[in-house]
Parts: C-alpha cells; structure tokens; sequence
C-alpha cells in the first residue's frame, strides 16, 4: 500500500531526461527521524493544499531508511492529495543506474544527511521546474506567483529569505 501511495523511484522506464522530467511542483528535504523536520514538512504541504488550495504536485524527500517517515506524520501526509515521500538514496540510485547523473561516485549517506541533501533533492526530483521549500517554511503566495518572479523569468533562479528580523520597536 505505502508503495503504490509514495513513489519511492520514478515510475517511468525509459533514460530520457525529457520523459523523466515533467511540469512544476515543490521539493522538500526532511528527516523523517528528526521531529521539527517531520512536522514541518508536514505543515508546509498542509498550508499548499488547504490554505492556498494548491494542487502542485509535492516530492518530500528524506535520506535511507533511518530517516524514513513513520506514524502519525505519515498518515498525516498520506492524507494529502498528490504528495510523494521518496528516498533519496533510492531516487539518486535510480537515475545514476539509468545514466542521467554526473556525479561519480554517488555522494555518500551522511553527505545526503546534512544541507546538501536540497540540492541533491533537487537533482532527483521529477520536476523540469521546482519550488525548494525548507520544511516548516509557511509559503503565504501561490507557487504561480514564485514561478513569475522577474529573476526566475531572466534566470530561471530566485532564491529568498526565509527568515526576517523584525524590529521590535516598530510593533
């Protein structure tokens, strides 16, 4: 059942990047292990399904076995339509085995445990475009509006804060 609701590989056979690589979505990078990370990337997909009425596709990635999600969160998520919680590791593989990565060797377990696990989320994802979103970043645009933003219009980029210091006098 988990397997046939998550992908946990691309679900296509063929070793072209155009079939392999479709639409747009949003990319996520969490430890299913790790609480504030499980939660997070929970909310985040909450808030683009019912608060913004999102229906982009999301891809959560976590990093092997040990950082799967599990209990409540993953019956949480499960509960969100066209959401995929997929291992990287496995994703990573897949591509590598079907000569779509330039990366010899394939990075390591623990590289793909830190902050380099977005990028390479990224790389792994189905999306010919993709929003990367930290877990728990509450988005309060529709990703249309991130998709049109003049920078990523000339360059295909825009990266943002998603933190901002807020001066307490002024409140």
């Amino acid at each position: 059942l988990l397997h046939t609701t998550f992908n946990t590989t691309p679900s296509i056979s063929t070793a072209t990047p155009e079939a392999l690589f479709e639409g747009q979505g949003v990319v996520m990078a969490a430890s299913g292990a790790i609480s504030r990370q499980a939660a997070g990337a929970y909310v985040t997909a909450f808030v683009f399904r019912h608060v913004l009425q999102e229906t982009l596709p999301i891809e959560i990635f976590y990093s092997g076995p040990e950082e799967a999600f599990h209990g409540p969160v993953l019956k949480a998520l499960q509960t969100l339509p066209n959401v995929h919680v997929i291992d990287l590791e496995q994703a990573l593989t897949s591509l590598h085995s079907r000569g779509l990565m330039s990366l010899q060797p394939l990075p390591s377990p623990r590289v793909l445990k830190g902050y380099a696990a977005k990028v390479y989320a990224m790389q792994a994802c189905s999306f010919r475009e993709a929003l990367l979103f930290d877990a728990g970043v509450i988005p309060f645009a529709s990703s249309s509006r991130f998709f049109s933003l003049p920078s990523y219009q000339r360059q295909g980029l825009a990266v943002f804060s998603d933190y901002v210091s807020i001066d307490r006098g002024v409140w």
